[in-house]
């Protein structure tokens, strides 16, 4: 599927995600019911984002109620916490009470003063839906706006591919004439399956930080903005172009989705596979309950500067490295060395894929100031880059581009 000359016809948000940060919301909601159950708030940073209802809350719960881990009731109790948190959730948003996300409603308005079309899709019910929808004044009532709700929190993808199947076809638009703005790892990997170049905004709690497959990862919308190389880069005066030209970075990054679901045509494009094929797959790792005294004679042993951390069933837990240390030492001091990995570690850990653009790799690792970056497939660990192998393989292709540009213009002579 090639992108390049192919016009934007349509814009895809996620409602539960985009233009409200419901994870946000969510968390805050179960914070109040652990607090009316007598329990303390529970420590949600790092918890995968899992929109509204997944098994991972429950197993969340059981794990920190202590009190009632063996308990039969167990079970019961964590059900009726999630119950009661949900409750909470859908009043909450049927209040009002939330904010938009920055930059969403500029982000909507020019792209229907532009002709664009625009698809809403949300896993909640259709009244909570429509509160969020209505929060933004350029939606209501216009005829190029498709609202659709599923009224359902799904665990599989299939649910988000046949809702984007069916959003396109309102939209009257192909996969490759519409760009997706999506929140949640889940919802990439079903757009991937369609074919439509995605780009992933975080929420500001989650802890799923995947990388893999988005065209870009923000933070904000604000941070679209294209460089010379189609690369994202945080604005330094973001409201001038939210205020004029959302559409015209828009459109920018949508020309370069090439780069990244090209089937071999529109330029040269280098991925971490590349780096993974020359330094190879080997990673070294290490156990949580590990002292840090055993962590840092296996740096200096084995010469490397990070270490993933793997749980059971070789889980990603976490990632260490020589900066930890480091910090640890200072926060800690003599008593550092007898410390688990797990008490330094970074638990969020961000990773990517191996189909993965170099480029688009290097732009998270700079703006989110990341050494190393596991490479996932399903996700298993499949290898580790650092930032040295990222930058020694972006200035290859670099090169690359450069000659090919060289060569072409001497044949035009």
């Amino acid at each position: 599927m090639v992108f390049l000359g192919m016009r934007l016809k349509a814009i895809i948000l996620r409602a539960d995600g985009v233009l409200v940060d419901t994870d946000e919301i969510f968390r805050s909601a179960l914070h109040s019911v652990f607090e009316e159950a007598g329990f303390d708030k529970p420590a949600l940073i790092g918890l995968p984002s899992f929109g509204i209802s997944t098994p991972e809350i429950d197993t969340y719960i059981l794990n920190r109620v202590k009190a009632w881990r063996r308990s039969e009731d167990a079970t019961l109790l964590a059900k009726a916490v999630h119950r009661r948190s949900l409750k909470l959730f859908q009043k909450l948003i049927s209040e009002r009470n939330f904010r938009l996300r920055p930059g969403i409603e500029e982000l909507v308005a020019n792209a229907l003063h532009h002709g664009i079309r625009i698809g809403l899709i949300s896993d909640l019910p259709e009244a909570q839906t429509l509160t969020m929808v209505s929060a933004i004044p350029a939606l209501a009532g216009n005829s190029n706006v498709v609202v659709m709700a599923s009224g359902v929190a799904p665990i599989d993808t299939t649910v988000p591919v046949r809702t984007y199947a069916q959003a396109l076809s309102s939209l009257s638009c192909d996969a490759s004439e519409c760009l997706l703005f999506e929140a949640s790892g889940r919802g990439l990997e079903a757009a991937r399956e369609l074919g439509v170049a995605t780009v992933v905004v975080r929420s500001c709690c989650a802890g799923e930080h995947v990388v893999g497959g988005a065209l870009a990862v923000v933070d904000e919308l604000s941070e679209i903005a294209i460089s010379s190389y189609g690369s994202l880069t945080p604005l330094e005066k973001p409201k001038e172009i939210l205020k004029d030209r959302w559409i015209e970075a828009v459109q920018a990054l949508h020309a370069k989705a090439g780069r990244w679901l090209e089937t071999g045509e529109g330029g040269v494009v280098m991925r971490v596979s590349d780096i993974l094929k020359e330094k190879g797959s080997e990673v070294k790792t290490i156990k949580p309950a590990e002292l840090i005294q055993t962590f840092a004679r296996r740096l200096s042993n084995d010469k490397v500067g990070a270490m993933v951390v793997l749980g059971q069933q070789d889980s990603i837990e976490g990632i260490i490295s020589e900066r930890d240390l480091a910090r640890g030492l200072a926060e800690h001091g003599s008593e550092l060395s007898a410390m688990r990995v797990t008490d330094l570690m970074t638990k969020v850990v961000i990773t990517c894929a191996a189909e993965d653009s170099i480029l688009g790799v290097a732009n998270v690792m700079t703006r989110r100031r990341i050494r190393h970056l596991p490479v996932t497939e399903k996700g298993k660990l499949v290898g580790l880059i650092s930032i040295g192998d990222v930058l020694k393989f972006r200035l290859e292709e670099l090169q690359l581009e450069a000659n090919i540009l060289r060569d072409y213009t001497i044949a035009l002579r």
